[in-house]
């Protein structure tokens, strides 16, 4: 799916390892946060058919990307969009050739060239793979591609172990001094979460308190039940109701 461009200077085209030097080490551990915070790009989390798009909100450029507790699925996802967003504009037609940069954007963000070719792909430890795959912030069968792609020396041992889904390498093999159990949670938690943008839901909470919008919307954004915020809808039972009962 396509998307307009926009960093820090929009509408100009950038490279994956100029966004990543931008994003920040380890910035796949929090990729929507970072994505909004250092390349101003919106990004919100939603129940989807598919995957995830990305669009133009007034100047605002915003990834929309699918609900899932897959959190592998969603930093692609993210990192696919924005290479829709930082591809030069001839680029951003909708076609075959257009999806398939944005796939090699996102797989150079995640897995650069020079960092895969400076790791061994022959040890067949399994702890190591599932922090390179935890830390990449990628599935199993991403990484496979991508070695596949890059073509570096790559035992049969090491392939066995890609193989794996990734959520059962991450369970048995993945240190809980790289990541504990419930970092690994709240991984998925995070990428399963409705999320907007703070600033959004401030300017939907003062529309919504000034009468602009209703009520409804700004809890379908939180995803809560869409009732009015009113004493009188409360549910508590004021101290003087309760005269002549007790």
């Amino acid at each position: 799916s396509t998307g307009a461009c926009g960093v820090s200077a929009p509408d100009k085209p950038a490279t994956p390892a100029q966004v990543r030097e931008l994003l920040g080490e380890g910035f796949s551990q929090e990729f929507a946060n970072r994505v909004e915070e250092h390349l101003g790009v919106d990004v919100i989390v939603l129940p989807l058919g598919k995957a995830g798009y990305s669009l133009h909100l007034g100047d605002r450029h915003v990834i929309v990307v699918g609900a899932t507790d897959r959190w592998f699925r969603s930093n692609f996802t993210i990192a696919h969009e924005l290479g829709h967003i930082f591809s030069p504009p001839a680029l951003r037609d909708g076609s075959r050739r257009d999806e398939n940069a944005a796939n090699a954007f996102a797989a150079e963000l995640l897995m650069p060239e020079v960092m895969v070719r400076s790791m061994s792909w022959t040890d067949p430890n399994p702890h190591l793979i599932a922090e390179h795959v935890w830390k990449m912030g990628v599935s199993t069968q991403a990484l496979r591609a991508r070695l596949d792609y890059l073509r570096p020396p790559v035992s049969d041992a090491v392939r066995s172990i890609l193989e794996m889904p990734t959520s059962r390498l991450i369970r048995d093999s993945l240190l809980s001094s790289v990541a504990s159990s419930d970092d690994v949670t709240e991984r998925m938690a995070r990428s399963a979460r409705r999320r907007f943008p703070q600033h959004l839901l401030t300017d939907l909470r003062k529309a919504v308190e000034s009468g602009r919008a209703p009520h409804a919307s700004l809890a379908w954004a939180l995803g809560v039940p869409g009732e009015e915020d009113s004493e009188e809808s409360s549910g508590e039972l004021a101290l003087d109701l309760l005269d002549g009962l007790i």
